[in-house]
């Protein structure tokens, strides 16, 4: 006899394709079962918009149905939905199915409300992403070079994805900024900066050779407008 359970959730839409006549799959970003990927019936939920909704497990296969929105729509203009398409397909291709993580649910929502209000965006998404990476065991260590050794804020480091940073004499990056980083106090000049280029390749290398198309994206179109996306 096929094992079933109803859980129902808080979820966010990250993705949806058309299935049969009425129906859609639907990729969810939930807060008490991780991503999954379910059936829906008949319509289907607005992106970047929080719902409730019951979900029915059996023997791994899901389906949905009956979601009210809890919230209003987190984003509305739409330099923030195509940076929030970057953020859903992190969860997408790095969040491993069903994982559970609650407090990684409500960073996402966090990171939705920042994109929204243009407050702290660009802390806001390198927070995420080293909250991704974490979630899934390739965290950067911004406080230990890879030898083990505590980084020392007068000396130069360069960084090699999955690995960590080493010390070099001619280092693209100072000590001071990478403890900088660890802090999330992106106040010293190139902060910022070395955390996007770091957390960037180390995304990019975990993901091989398949690019974030997302991303591509959000440079086109910001290059067109003149506003580089960071």
């Amino acid at each position: 006899m096929a094992l079933a359970r109803s859980v129902r959730t808080e979820a966010v839409l990250i993705h949806a394709w058309p299935y049969r006549e009425t129906d859609f799959l639907v990729e969810l970003m939930t807060e008490k079962l991780g991503r999954i990927r379910c059936q829906l019936r008949n319509n289907r939920p607005e992106a970047f918009r929080p719902f409730e909704i019951k979900v029915r497990q059996t023997n791994g296969y899901c389906t949905a149905a009956d979601f009210r929105y809890t919230q209003a729509l987190l984003i509305r203009h739409n330099e923030a939905r195509l940076i929030g398409l970057y953020v859903n397909e992190l969860i997408y291709r790095l969040v491993p199915s069903a994982m559970v993580d609650e407090p990684l649910y409500g960073s996402y929502l966090a990171t939705l409300t920042h994109l929204e209000l243009r407050i702290r965006v660009q802390a806001a998404l390198r927070f995420f992403e080293q909250r991704v990476l974490q979630l899934i065991g390739h965290a950067i260590d911004y406080r230990t070079d890879l030898d083990s050794l505590a980084v020392v804020a007068e000396r130069r480091y360069n960084f090699i994805a999955n690995r960590g940073f080493i010390a070099h004499h001619e280092g693209r990056y100072s000590g001071a900024q990478l403890l900088s980083v660890a802090r999330a106090d992106y106040g010293i000049a190139g902060a910022l900066t070395l955390a996007r280029e770091c957390q960037q390749q180390q995304i990019e290398t975990i993901l091989q050779p398949q690019p974030l198309f997302s991303r591509k994206w959000s440079i086109a179109t910001q290059a067109a407008q003149r506003e580089p996306f960071k």
